[in-house]
């Protein structure tokens, strides 16, 4: 989920500023975007430099776009459904 939210405002003029700042170097600007747009979701590490990064929405902050959001109680799952398994999901 913060991999897709962050490549999803990679790609916002709006949102873009919080993740490249102007006065970013430009070899960490090339990193984030690497960090961002070619995610290894394996490495725990470039996961937490993830988590960082959506510090700026509220994200493990409960504030923002987050607040009220239950940190650590949500699980994420990729799963592949058929249109009749949707349209009997409640």
């Amino acid at each position: 989920m913060v991999a897709a939210l962050l490549r999803a405002e990679m790609e916002s003029r709006r949102h873009v500023k919080y993740l490249l700042p102007a006065d970013l170097s430009i070899a960490e600007s090339i990193f984030r975007r690497r960090l961002v747009l070619k995610p290894d979701l394996a490495d725990e590490r470039e996961n937490e430099l993830r988590r960082q990064l959506l510090a700026h929405r509220g994200y493990r902050l409960n504030a923002v776009l987050f607040h009220g959001y239950p940190d650590g109680a949500v699980e994420w799952h990729r799963e592949r459904k058929s249109i009749e398994e949707l349209r009997r999901a409640k």
